[in-house]
């Protein structure tokens, strides 16, 4: 399936979250194994960011209970069984509970490890010190003729603390599934598949724009998870794609990566009252100056007006201003120009919507 921006675009997100360079022309990517070559230097550098990322704290560790029997006791006695030795065996019989490596989860990373080895080249990859703290770990701890059910898979449980290791554990299990597919298919035709959630990369790609662009100027870029209603039964998180704070003035963005032709209906419904419903948080406390929704686009809007209000709900009240905001990615399916494009979103963002503000 072609992504509806092109395969240079996706290519092109990937590089500038990841700081890598991937394509030097459309050419490469013009044929199939070249493409597939690509995607699977992809998953790799995904997979190790997220390994980098989940270990924060160490591989995750569950309790485990180990049975000892004998004359002595080492922990807990289990009434039941002792009874049962001592009148047969005259022995005692203790549980001793200890914090151990999770058997599942370090299974199905180490073995996702040693596929992205032999078939995607993951050692020729630079490894950040976390991730290849993780792998170290994960070499001399996990069982490797383990086998992992989906039951077992499905039933991780994470506690708060290693939370952050379900996404590089859900890619390994994608990982996993992706080589036992590609097994059964030894003598038919090769199968190779990678689901991409777009949305988020183009969320990821935005921010990482952004970052480098108005940090030198003074400017945070966030992704905050706030919390309305703490304590509430009706307590939620809300959680803005990109967040631009300088001093008490914020920026409040949502990216979307939807079809959007400058018709009425291109903007969701949800889409919008979520926007709306961010900003009313932030205004509470700081000075909201501008908020909107960022699409990539094919085309030039022709009526910019169309998109744009300078103040909230278009009332003249509240001085936020509500804009749909676009970058025409057209460029990207010939990946020329790229650089130029992005500099110039970012300036004309700045001059249009930060600048205009008295920032």
């Amino acid at each position: 399936m072609t992504p509806r921006f092109g395969h240079a675009f996706i290519m092109r997100m990937f590089e500038v979250i990841f700081n890598i360079r991937l394509l030097d022309s459309q050419s490469v990517i013009a044929k199939s194994d070249n493409y597939e070559s690509l995607l699977r230097k992809l998953i790799a550098l995904i997979w190790l960011q997220k390994l980098a990322d989940a270990n924060r704290h160490g591989l995750p560790r569950t309790n485990a209970t180990d049975t000892h029997t004998g004359s002595s006791v080492k922990g807990q006695i289990n009434v039941k069984k002792t009874i049962q030795e001592y009148i047969s065996h005259n022995h005692i019989t203790s549980n001793v509970r200890h914090r151990t490596y999770d058997p599942i989860v370090t299974t199905i990373l180490w073995q996702a490890y040693l596929i992205l080895s032999k078939q995607y080249n993951i050692r020729q990859i630079s490894h950040t010190d976390s991730a290849l703290d993780a792998i170290q770990h994960l070499q001399r701890i996990a069982v490797l003729n383990q086998k992992v059910t989906l039951h077992q898979y499905r039933s991780i449980k994470y506690k708060v603390l290693y939370q952050s290791y379900k996404p590089v554990v859900d890619l390994s299990w994608q990982i996993l599934a992706n080589s036992m597919f590609s097994n059964e298919q030894k003598d038919k035709t090769k199968g190779f598949g990678l689901f991409l959630d777009v949305a988020e990369l183009w969320e990821s790609y935005l921010y990482t724009l952004f970052k480098r662009a108005y940090t030198p100027l003074g400017w945070n870029i966030e992704k905050p998870e706030v919390v309305a209603y703490p304590g509430k039964l009706f307590q939620r998180k809300l959680i803005p794609d990109i967040v631009l704070s300088k001093d008490d003035k914020y920026c409040v963005w949502d990216a979307k990566y939807k079809r959007m032709n400058f018709n009425p209906y291109d903007v969701d419904r949800s889409d919008f009252f979520q926007i709306h419903t961010y900003v009313q948080y932030f205004a509470a406390n700081y000075q909201v100056i501008s908020c909107g929704l960022i699409y990539p686009v094919n085309n030039e809007p022709t009526d910019y007006e169309k998109l744009v209000d300078n103040t909230l709900f278009g009332l003249g009240q509240i001085k936020t201003t509500f804009s749909i905001y676009t970058m025409n990615v057209n460029e990207y399916k010939a990946h020329n120009n790229i650089k130029e494009t992005e500099t110039d979103f970012t300036k004309t963002f700045y001059i249009n919507l930060l600048m205009n503000n008295n920032i």
